[in-house]
């Protein structure tokens, strides 16, 4: 009999939650160890609607890269859509661990992932951070890839409609700043370690325009986009670790809020 402990542990080992950033809110953030665990949801984002499917799959805990609770909170009711959320978990005694920024920085986690994605790898990290790790990766690729050759290969690898990147398309590319998720902290390391381009899932306009005048590019790949992944990463994860003894979901209601025309 497998229990939520069991795979809180299992997410230890590759990702301990000491490397998780001050600010985050990460591990078993709702249930208890010795809860039985049968069937797992997976998700990036955990909302009502996620929790409302883990109820349908009568799954016992949810696996999320974003935390479920990430602010303090003063009250849970059923009066705001996080009070329904938390209320429907908890009322259905669903169980939840969420590996953020500790899964960022680990070696092997989602950097690592979307890397893999791309057919590319790194054993540099982006930031210095905990322990002989950090947030982002540093990647030195060969002579002859342009920026707009880096953004197709993006663009094909992630199955996407569109792309955003700036500065010019046939710039040469030598080395390249990798951060999932939002990259707007890395911009001063990108500059630092003098990046071709910056690699990145959510950057904003005045940040990409300081990158610009260091004659950096910023592909940007959307945060949606560049860590939704964690789902098939979660799942080769416990997987290899559990074998066929849980059933595990990747969630259908996890969906990009953003639309494209």
């Amino acid at each position: 009999m497998l229990k939520c402990g069991d795979i809180a542990d299992s997410f230890q080992e590759i990702s301990p939650e000491s490397l998780a950033e001050d600010f985050d809110n990460v591990g078993l953030l709702i249930g208890h160890r010795e809860q039985e665990v049968k069937k797992v949801l997976l998700t990036l984002d955990v909302d009502e609607g996620v929790a409302k499917e883990a109820v349908k799959l009568g799954a016992d805990m949810i696996v999320s890269h974003h935390p479920v609770i990430f602010h303090p909170l003063k009250r849970i009711e059923s009066s705001t859509a996080n009070g329904r959320m938390l209320l429907t978990l908890i009322e259905h005694h669903i169980a939840v661990y969420s590996a953020h920024t500790n899964m960022d920085a680990a070696w092997g986690g989602l950097n690592d992932f979307l890397l893999e994605k791309l057919d590319m790898k790194s054993d540099e990290v982006l930031e210095e951070g905990k322990e002989e790790v950090g947030i982002g990766r540093i990647v030195y690729i060969k002579d002859g890839v342009t920026v707009g050759d880096l953004a197709k290969k993006v663009k094909e690898a992630f199955s996407l409609s569109e792309i955003r990147y700036t500065g010019d398309a046939n710039k040469a590319v030598h080395t390249i700043g990798v951060c999932s998720g939002g990259g707007s902290g890395m911009i001063d390391d990108c500059i630092s370690r003098q990046c071709d381009v910056f690699l990145t899932g959510d950057i904003k306009y005045t940040g990409a325009r300081h990158l610009a005048e260091y004659g950096i590019s910023v592909i940007d790949l959307g945060h949606y986009e560049s860590e939704h992944i964690c789902m098939e990463m979660f799942e080769k994860m416990l997987r290899e670790k559990f074998g066929e003894r849980l059933e595990l979901f990747l969630s259908k209601e996890n969906k990009n809020i953003f639309s494209t025309l």
